[in-house]
């Protein structure tokens, strides 16, 4: 297994090549990208390392963090807000 050289982690996946001079360039030197998914860090590897293959852009494990329900105020009307200073709605 490979593993990461910034956060010496082993969730490394395989990166897609960033152009055609990268893919010509490590493909003679029988390299290829691959990405921490710890640290989001990209590298390159021997072709022959055991790799998980290449997964989504965003680690699926990451969830957004639920927000508690919102509670529901009362509504007031204009009605009753001129009931509250004295004025009736019906008398304008």
């Amino acid at each position: 297994m490979v593993q990461c050289p910034a956060c010496k982690d082993y969730d490394i996946r395989r990166s897609g090549w960033s152009s055609i001079f990268e893919r010509i360039l490590f493909g003679l030197m029988l390299r290829r990208p691959v990405r921490c998914y710890v640290c989001f860090r990209r590298f390159h590897t021997w072709i022959f390392a055991e790799v998980k293959p290449r997964g989504p852009r965003v680690p699926r494990n990451r969830e957004k963090p639920s927000l508690p329900p919102v509670e529901k105020q009362d509504e007031i009307r204009e009605d009753d807000r001129l009931e509250e200073i004295g004025i009736s709605a019906k008398a304008s």
